[in-house]
C-alpha cells in the first residue's frame, strides 16, 4: 500500500507541476498577445494621425509616408521581439498542446510581419504618386513667377531646380528606408519585395 500511495503522490505532484507550467505558459502567451494587440492599435493610431495631418496639410505626402514607414518599422520590431519571446517560451515547454498553441501564435505574428511588408510596399507606391504631385509645385511656381513677372527667369529657374533637388532627396531617402524595411522583413521570413 505504501508504494501505491507514493506513486499516487508522485502523479499528483507531476499533475500539479504540469498545471502550474500550463498556467504560467498561458499567462505569458496572453501577455504577449495583449502587448501586440496594443502595438497594433498604436500603429493604427499613428497611421490615422499621420493621415489627418496630411489631410490638414500639416505635412506633405512624402513626409507622411516617411513617418508611416517609421511606424511600420517600430511595429515590425515589436512583432519580431514577440516572436523571439514566444520561441523561448515554446522551447521551455514540455506539454505538446502548449507548444502547439505557441506555434499558432508565432505563425500569426509572422503573418502580421508579411502584412506590414505589404502595407509598406503599398505606401511606397503611394510615395511615387505623391512625389509626382510634389513635383508639380516647383513647376507651378516656375511658371507662375515667370508669367506674373514676380521673379526673374534666373531666380525662377534656381527656385525650380532647388525644389526638384529637395524632392529628389526626400524621395531617395524614403525609397532607401523602404528597401531596408523590406530586407528586414524578408530576413524575418516575410516577403522581401
Amino acid at each position: 500500500l505504501i508504494p501505491a500511495q507514493q506513486e499516487l503522490n508522485r502523479l499528483n505532484e507531476e499533475a500539479a507541476r504540469k498545471a502550474v507550467e500550463r498556467a504560467a505558459a498561458e499567462k505569458s502567451l496572453a501577455d504577449v498577445n495583449r502587448d501586440l494587440d496594443r502595438s497594433y492599435e498604436g500603429l493604427r493610431d499613428k497611421l490615422e494621425d499621420i493621415e489627418r495631418a496630411r489631410d490638414r496639410g500639416s505635412i506633405n505626402a512624402v513626409d507622411a509616408v516617411r513617418e508611416e514607414a517609421a511606424a511600420y518599422r517600430e511595429y515590425q520590431a515589436e512583432v519580431k521581439a514577440a516572436i523571439e519571446q514566444l520561441e523561448k517560451l515554446q522551447a521551455r515547454q514540455t506539454d505538446p498542446s502548449i507548444r502547439a498553441e505557441i506555434q499558432e501564435s508565432i505563425e500569426e505574428y509572422q503573418d502580421s510581419l508579411e502584412e506590414a511588408a505589404e502595407d509598406s510596399g503599398r505606401r511606397s507606391r503611394e510615395l511615387a504618386a505623391a512625389a509626382v504631385q510634389d513635383i508639380r509645385g516647383p513647376f507651378d511656381e516656375l511658371f507662375e513667377g515667370l508669367i506674373q513677372g514676380t521673379t526673374s527667369a534666373s531666380e525662377a529657374f534656381a527656385n525650380f531646380f532647388q525644389g526638384l533637388a529637395d524632392i529628389a532627396a526626400r524621395t531617395a531617402a524614403q525609397l532607401a528606408t523602404n528597401a531596408i524595411f523590406a530586407a528586414i522583413i524578408g530576413a524575418a521570413g516575410g516577403p522581401a519585395g
